[in-house]
């Protein structure tokens, strides 16, 4: 099969499956007994709607700028892999063909990946998921700087990642 038949084939996979997953969402939380953020149980005479900030004032604050920065830097991390696998495997004598089944594997496992914290994030809410990334994150580095013995690296990212 030529190249372009076969992204013709995932293009319509991926229209097919995507089609069929957004005919099942629902637009407003309310109809499963939902409030935002999975909160349950209908409003309270107490809620009060917030005012919040617009698009453009809220990234200028420094909160949204120190979890951006955090998250760029942390995405080299990520990403840094997909680009040099395919190289790294072939000068370590495995073949082009399962370099690529392996690139395709690290993505599937990044995409599940996402989901799956997805819904983990749901299920803790908005409140707890960042307090649980950045705890993860950590731990992860503190695991990689005690094997390196640059433990100056962990207090420098933890004070870079510690948003007020």
């Amino acid at each position: 099969m030529q190249r372009e038949a076969k992204h013709r084939v995932l293009a319509i996979i991926a229209i097919v499956i995507g089609g069929g997953m957004s005919l099942v969402i629902d637009r407003d939380p309310s109809t499963r007994g939902l409030q935002p953020d999975g909160i349950t149980g209908e409003p309270t005479a107490n809620s009060v709607a917030l005012e919040g900030q617009s698009v453009a004032q809220a990234v200028r604050t420094k909160d949204f700028l120190k979890l951006y920065g955090a998250c760029l830097i942390c995405g080299f991390g990520v990403f840094v892999p997909f680009v040099h696998l395919v190289p790294y495997a072939r000068d370590h004598g495995i073949s082009l063909t399962s370099a690529a089944l392996l690139l395709g594997a690290l993505g599937i496992g990044s995409t599940a990946g996402r989901f799956a914290l997805g819904g983990f994030a749901d299920r803790v809410g908005r409140r707890s998921a960042p307090v649980t990334n950045r705890g993860s994150l950590h731990q992860c580095c503190l695991r990689h700087t005690h094997r390196t013995k640059r433990r100056w690296l962990c207090l420098r990212f933890d004070e870079k990642l510690r948003v007020s």
